[in-house]
């Protein structure tokens, strides 16, 4: 697998967890799960493991499969990505308004 798509998703990893404090320090402790993180993180899932498959098989058909899944679900994930940072400003910007948010669930963990 190209290293430009596993700094690609360190990257966008990292420009997530900076927003952590942000939004601790305004009590909000989770943003909501979208369809298109979960379409990235399955693709990226599938896609790795399509590729070692076609590796392990000596299969180039199927390795490209993989790698085309592979980018197609970074650019997934960066796109929920950039949406969680919208997200998250738009919360921050609401928040200095005066609305409240809902507390969070506590999960019993």
């Amino acid at each position: 697998m190209p290293v430009i798509i596993t700094v690609a998703v360190i990257a966008r990893d990292a420009m997530l967890a900076s927003l952590l404090p942000r939004l601790r320090r305004r009590g909000i402790w989770a943003l909501p799960v979208t369809f298109v993180g979960k379409a990235g993180t399955f693709g990226l899932l599938l896609g790795i493991f399509m590729s070692y498959a076609a590796h392990v098989m000596s299969s180039s058909l199927a390795s490209t499969i993989g790698l085309a899944i592979v980018w197609l679900a970074t650019s997934l994930y960066w796109i929920a990505g950039v949406g969680y940072v919208r997200l998250s400003l738009a919360r921050n910007q609401t928040r200095h308004v005066g609305l409240t948010e809902p507390s969070p669930v506590d999960y019993g963990g």
